[in-house]
């Protein structure tokens, strides 16, 4: 399909690949360089998917280096696949140029990914020379991006489940709130599991809450005896008994949050100790 002989002479023939990504699925567009439609298909995101996509180039007669391939980031197992299997033309489009090119082509507004496919090929096929060729990072800058992003939704959920425990707390313990503000804190979430009742707080005597406080790291002595005032002074907005009947809930997502603790020592440490090494990694 891609080459057409003339008088003996060989004359290799483009085909353009564009790719709708998502989580569980892409949308393939094989374009002539002419223009003309060769091939449309929906592959899984899975290692046989990415096999679809390899076999339908074999199909049509096309070698790997006559193909240009386009989609919308390189953040994905499937550029990986393609750069291993030796697809060298790889274009990361951005999403605006693409989002803008939309109304060169239709008016509708609608999202169809057959055919935001074939508007990344079209791009490709029309625009190669505003692009620049995509090249992966060394191994071990990826290494470091994917670290990064991690920690990045490990932070994420620390922010989401501390609202929800904030909520809960509020609802049935609201003295621990009192007393230890700042709920993803070590200390305050420790404090939670240790004490998950508002009696069991106030049964502690002042010597008995300096011990935890030493043990788990809080250095603001000052404020030691204003903690135990508070906790003390603490009542429950809720009826008695009700309070209770919550505990296991409350201390089940403060543990859940000290797991999830985005500035842990292994995760920040490995990321710190590789930064410095890698490639570009001004560039993250």
């Amino acid at each position: 399909m891609a080459r057409i002989s003339r008088e003996g002479e060989e004359i290799i023939m483009k085909v353009y690949i564009g790719i709708d990504w998502s989580e569980n699925k892409h949308d393939v567009c094989f374009l002539h360089e002419t223009g003309e439609v060769l091939l449309v298909k929906q592959i899984p995101h899975t290692i046989a998917g990415f096999q679809q996509l390899d076999q339908a180039r074999q199909s049509l007669g096309v070698g790997r280096q006559e193909v240009i391939i386009g989609l919308e980031t390189a953040h994905n197992l499937l550029v990986d696949y393609l750069w291993e299997q030796s697809y060298e033309q790889i274009y990361v489009l951005p999403p605006a140029a693409v989002k803008s090119a939309q109304k060169r082509y239709r008016q509708s507004g609608a999202k169809d990914d057959a055919w935001d496919a074939h508007l990344i090929a079209n791009l490709l096929r029309t625009d190669q020379r505003c692009y620049t060729a995509w090249q992966p990072d060394q191994p071990l800058t990826r290494q470091i991006r994917a670290e990064v992003r991690f920690a990045q939704q490990l932070g994420q959920e620390v922010v989401r489940d501390g609202n929800r425990l904030r909520s809960l707390v509020l609802r049935y313990y609201p003295a621990a709130l009192d007393a230890f503000p700042h709920l993803d804190s070590l200390v305050g979430l420790a404090f939670l599991q240790t004490y998950p009742t508002l009696s069991q707080a106030q049964a502690l005597s002042f010597e008995q809450l300096k011990v935890f406080l030493r043990e788990h790291h809080h250095t603001q002595v000052r404020s030691w005896p204003t903690i135990q005032l508070r906790v003390a002074l603490g009542s429950s907005r809720l009826q008695p008994g009700a309070g209770c009947s919550l505990c296991p809930i409350g201390s089940r997502p403060s543990s859940h949050l000290g797991n999830l603790d985005p500035h842990s020592p292994s995760l920040s440490g490995a990321v710190g100790q590789a930064l410095p090494a890698a490639p570009g990694s001004c560039d993250l």
